[in-house]
């Protein structure tokens, strides 16, 4: 038995196998397409933003850009300790949430009065339990564990809470959950500030504005293990939720109550449980966020700084948005973050004495949140392929041709103009005079027929001008103004204005001409593309990526809408002729029957024609001996411009017969 026939009865591989082959059709179905090109469009608004934010650096700070994101990088790379890995987790499981609460159209602005009392009721409870040695060492494993799994429940229920108004009261979760913000601020300073009712009990003695600081050590929370633990919850998380929403009809029912609630409404979804579960969803990573922030990071909740709603709670937002609310991309945009947050301390030690301390950081981030906001404008964007293309123009003679042709008659179009605007000021200078005596007819006409109206639509007057009354004087002005404009026409006092304007329609023509020939020799260009995918062999699966990136689906809907035709044509004739059989007309009879044949048999030439043509087609690619439409036979087939046009002709009738056909 062969490795390959071995591989074809290995189950585990058939397996995986298949499930590979779903994930990338998943990928490459036509709303992944747009959801990368939505990435991309983030991946450009975040370079622009960079980009925008080093003018701002170099303008108004007279910083060195180069330097200042090079002291980003390096922050994080040189970095000994590992904090910059529990910014990362933190960020990543509090920005997923939100994204997934933006997925299901609702705004969870909560994630940091989520996170917040979560990590309020998490450190109370493990002060006032004693788990904690004054070493460090955990006397309970699994009760702090069963403490961390109580941050997901808190964090659930909190947001739950903006769920249910939102469902039952129609109150709009972002008035409901900034509300809540301050309520988790509100039960920070009543547990843990110095008029705290609880008389210190779950503080350390040492802390009188807040929790007292714990330094975890040893066992399954151990900080320098733990991150392992949250990086592998993240990804789990990240890629869960995104087979959920990209495979399963659950996810498609999340995401529909989010788009139209009416047709999820229809579907038999229901909306109130869905709009609670999925707030409450949100909350539980961000109550999950706030433990990991507040025992590991902050290692206590402190009254003072934490006077307002968790300022970390607010960047999620941003981080979910250059993610573009998806589960993976929030990974990428949580790494990016992370960098910008871990190297503030390294950056403001840096530039102690410059500006950027006292704002520009804050402002670089700003600058690159705004761009991400106006991602929609890169859709078009694409200078790689832009790039490519052009490259492709610049180095084919013909166009070199075309387009010096085309310089040539820009500057024959402009030189023509120059002495014609010369003449016309001539003209208009000599006739000054004359157009200042029409253009004050012009005038004493229109004031005229004011005053007449005025007068005539005066209160104190007995009988008043009819609507059909004015109506005639305003129709008696115009065509006196068109007399007085043609009198200016024959005096050349709008020779210079059109002279501009004909320039301005000849360039746009030739722009146009230009243009045509651009995408004709474009259009061979990807023909050599094809031309290679066809030698390979690979039509079905390759082709068609080819045509829908350089957009030639006109190749297959010409044909697909004769085929239809034909169909349609067929169907009506089919009804003609019964009624003409029911009337006994013999001679209608017999020139619809005509009619159906011929209909019938042009049908069926489009159909029969596929395998012929494609056979063709890939033989005369790969250089295969083909007769062509005079009977001769050619044993090397040269690319060149006939042979494209053929090419085309018949790339037309197999995306009919591909599409229609069938």
């Amino acid at each position: 038995m062969n490795k390959s026939a071995e591989k074809q009865q290995n189950p585990v591989l058939s397996f995986f196998r298949n499930f590979w082959s779903k994930v990338k059709k998943g990928v490459n179905a036509d709303s992944a397409v747009s959801t990368r090109r939505k990435a991309y469009n983030s991946i450009w608004s975040v370079v622009f933003g960079i980009f925008v934010s080093s003018i701002v650096l170099l303008v108004f700070f007279q910083t060195n850009p180069f330097e200042f994101f090079a002291q980003v990088f390096n922050a994080t790379a040189t970095k000994g300790n590992i904090d910059w890995v529990y910014i990362f987790i933190i960020y990543s499981l509090a920005s997923i949430g939100v994204g997934f609460s933006f997925k299901t159209g609702l705004f969870n602005i909560g994630v940091a009065g989520q996170m917040s009392l979560s990590g309020v009721i998490c450190l109370a409870l493990i002060n006032q339990s004693n788990v904690i040695e004054s070493n460090g060492a955990i006397k309970n494993q699994g009760l702090v564990f069963l403490i961390m799994l109580l941050s997901i429940v808190i964090g659930f229920l909190y947001a739950a809470i903006a769920g249910l108004c939102k469902a039952f009261f129609n109150i709009h979760e972002v008035v409901s959950t900034i509300l809540l913000n301050w309520v988790a601020v509100y039960i920070g300073s009543f547990i843990f500030g110095s008029k705290s009712p609880f008389n210190n009990s779950f503080v350390f003695k040492n802390a009188s504005t807040g929790s007292a600081p714990i330094n975890i050590s040893g066992g399954f929370f151990d900080k320098s293990s733990f991150w392992i633990f949250g990086i592998v919850l993240v990804a789990f998380v990240s890629l869960t939720l995104y087979m959920i929403f990209a495979f399963t009809s659950l996810g498609y029912k999340i995401k529909m109550n989010g788009l139209n609630k009416d047709a999820s409404s229809y579907a038999g979804v229901n909306q109130k449980l869905t709009t609670v579960l999925s707030m409450g969803f949100s909350g539980a990573l961000a109550g999950l966020a706030g433990f990991i922030h507040f025992v590991f990071k902050a290692k206590q909740y402190d009254v003072i700084t934490l006077s307002s709603p968790l300022p970390l709670g607010f960047d999620t937002i941003a981080i979910s948005l250059i993610g573009i609310n998806s589960p993976i991309g929030i990974l990428f945009s949580s790494v990016f973050y992370t960098m910008l947050e871990f190297s503030r301390i390294e950056l403001i030690s840096f530039y102690s004495t410059s500006g950027v301390k006292e704002g520009g950081i804050d402002l670089v981030v700003g600058v690159i949140i705004f761009t991400t906001a106006l991602a929609l404008m890169f859709t078009n964007f694409r200078p790689i392929r832009k790039f490519r293309l052009w490259i492709s123009l610049l180095t084919q003679k013909e166009y070199k041709g075309h387009y010096q042709t085309y310089k040539e008659k820009v500057k024959a179009v402009k030189e023509n103009t120059k002495l014609l605007l010369i003449e016309a000021h001539k003209v208009y200078t000599e006739n000054k005079l004359k157009y200042k005596e029409i253009k004050s007819k012009i005038r004493e006409i229109e004031n005229e027929a004011l005053i007449k109206i005025k007068q005539g639509t005066d209160k104190k007057l007995d009988k008043k001008l009819s609507n059909n009354e004015i109506e005639k004087i305003f129709q008696k002005l115009a065509k006196d103004k068109v007399v007085l404009n043609q009198e200016l026409t024959r005096y050349g006092y709008f020779d210079i204005k059109d002279i501009k304007n004909l320039k301005n329609v000849k360039l746009t023509q030739l722009k146009i001409e230009l243009k045509k020939i651009q995408e004709e020799l474009l259009d061979n260009y990807l023909f050599i593309e094809l031309r290679l995918i066809f030698a390979q062999g690979s039509y079905d699966q390759k082709h068609y990526k080819i045509v829908k990136e350089h957009n030639l689906e006109q190749f297959k809907n010409e044909l697909f809408y004769l085929y239809e035709d034909k169909k349609q044509m067929i169907k009506d004739l089919n009804k003609q002729l019964k009624s003409a059989q029911v009337q006994n007309d013999a001679e209608l009879v017999n020139k619809l029957t005509a009619e159906l044949a011929k209909s019938q048999e042009e049908l069926a030439q489009i159909k029969t024609s596929y395998a012929a043509y494609k056979k063709d087609l890939l033989a005369s690619y790969k250089g295969i001996e083909v007769k062509n439409d005079s009977g001769d036979e050619n044993s090397s087939i040269s690319i060149n411009q006939d042979l494209f046009h053929q090419y085309k002709e018949k790339i037309k009738a197999i995306e009919a017969v591909v599409t229609g056909g069938n």
